[in-house]
């Protein structure tokens, strides 16, 4: 499911605005599993809008950060570009230097001139092939990443101006961090106006409102004991032992 939490903006841009962070996930789908829609935000979208809106950031951070084809591309990149150099160079070592004899001793400038221009163009060659894997291994990876992040820029554009369109005490902003293709969550920040929040907040008798920071009970970081009927069963048997064999002792007296 979906986590909101309102957070106060420490940004300068927007000072008169607070957050809420709505966090999406992998495995859970809105379409199966429609988010709940914040209480902040239910005075400024309806809950259908709201329901397209995270249905379509979704589908776009399945697309373009979660997709399974993308992760296996980047482990196979990353393999790669460890053991692409590597192979670049023994196999360009073997083509370039292949029937050159070791310098003599007594070796002639000419011969030192010629072995330095070979050793320089092995170089330049294994440099040359080497930028040429990079760039046809990360090349595809960068622009796909890219255009994914303006199509999601373009996206959340969209909903701003819808927002804006409403009013200024009820537009909204829509923005995101970045995201990373081996996470499987992704945050999206909605920044509204504190004196929009103020005038629609509800009181804490409402049964959607936040509960205080008073009220919110903190999670045990141990099990109580727990103390059953076994535990004094056990003890009346350990306590009446003894005083059945005093009896019997006694009456052997």
């Amino acid at each position: 499911m979906a986590f909101f939490i309102p957070v106060p903006t420490t940004t300068y841009t927007f000072p008169h605005r607070s957050q809420v962070v709505a966090n999406f996930y992998a495995h859970t789908s809105p379409e199966t599993h429609p988010f709940p829609q914040p209480i902040e935000l239910r005075s400024s979208i309806s809950e259908q809008e709201w329901q397209n809106r995270t249905v379509a950031i979704w589908k776009h951070f399945a697309r373009y950060t979660w997709s399974k084809l993308l992760r296996a591309y980047l482990i196979v990149s990353l393999i790669l570009s460890l053991v692409g150099p590597l192979a670049a160079n023994i196999i360009i070592q073997r083509i370039v230097y292949t029937g050159a004899e070791p310098l003599k001793l007594n070796a002639s400038d000419e011969e030192i001139r010629q072995r330095i221009a070979l050793i320089r163009r092995g170089h330049m060659v294994n440099f040359i092939v080497i930028c040429l894997i990079f760039i046809i291994i990360w090349a595809p990876y960068l622009v796909y990443k890219s255009m994914g992040r303006r199509r999601l820029s373009a996206l959340l554009s969209s909903f701003n101006q819808a927002d804006a369109a409403l009013g200024n005490m009820q537009a909204l902003n829509w923005t995101c961090s970045r995201t990373s293709t081996f996470q499987a969550n992704g945050t999206i920040l909605i920044e509204l106006p504190i004196a929009f929040l103020s005038s629609h907040q509800p009181t804490l008798f409402h049964p959607t409102a936040y509960l205080p920071d008073y009220i919110r009970k903190e999670p045990a970081s141990q099990a109580p004991p727990h103390y059953g009927t076994g535990t004094a069963q056990n003890r009346h048997d350990s306590e009446g032992a003894p005083r059945a064999d005093n009896g019997a002792g006694d009456r052997k007296a």
